[in-house]
């Protein structure tokens, strides 16, 4: 793994305060005008949140969630959310390819100017049997139709890849991973 410079970290860890104290803003703010349900709800949100991070990060795969969690952090022109769901199995053999994919699916998204709106994605980790189904559903605008394939042409041969465009502007792209496969 890279080791991030001093700047960097800083600036990473300036973006996670920055989101807690909206949270803390939001509740605080909430309460004071009487609204205990949205305040409660913007907490069970945070928790939500903070709960899929933590699997996140303890499914053995610690570059591909560095790769997301800092996608969160960055100031971007799309948001991104995650979840995992189901009792978590051990991915660390598919961590290189993952972390490489994804992090060149971003560098793309980046590259994209935004003239419909803000972009979104959202990655699904289900987890049942020995497998693992991860569901990255991307809604924006695409430039080039070949791109979004290509990000992920590299998988290994034990990785099922479908890439689905949608009716409207996206994909869906859908992983399926056999946690017992060697590569």
């Amino acid at each position: 793994m890279e080791m991030r410079s001093n700047d960097e970290l800083i600036r990473i860890l300036g973006s996670i305060r920055h989101d807690w104290l909206n949270v803390l803003q939001l509740i605080k703010g909430n309460l004071a005008i009487g609204n205990q349900e949205r305040a409660e709800a913007v907490l069970e949100e945070a928790v939500e949140q903070t709960t899929n991070e933590s699997r996140l990060c303890n499914m053995g795969m610690p570059k591909t969630a560095l790769v997301l969690l800092e996608q969160k952090w960055h100031q971007s022109a799309y948001e991104i959310a995650y979840e995992v769901d189901g009792p978590l199995l051990n991915l660390a053999k598919y961590d290189n390819a993952f972390s490489t994919c994804f992090a060149r699916f971003f560098s793309l998204l980046s590259e994209w100017p935004q003239l419909d709106g803000p972009s979104s994605v959202f990655v699904t980790y289900t987890f049942f049997d020995q497998n693992c189904l991860i569901e990255l559903d991307y809604q924006g605008h695409i430039y080039r139709n070949d791109s979004i394939s290509n990000c992920f042409s590299e998988m290994p041969p034990s990785v099922v890849v479908d890439v689905t465009r949608q009716e409207q502007a996206g994909y869906t792209v859908t992983f399926l991973l056999d946690a017992t496969a060697s590569n």
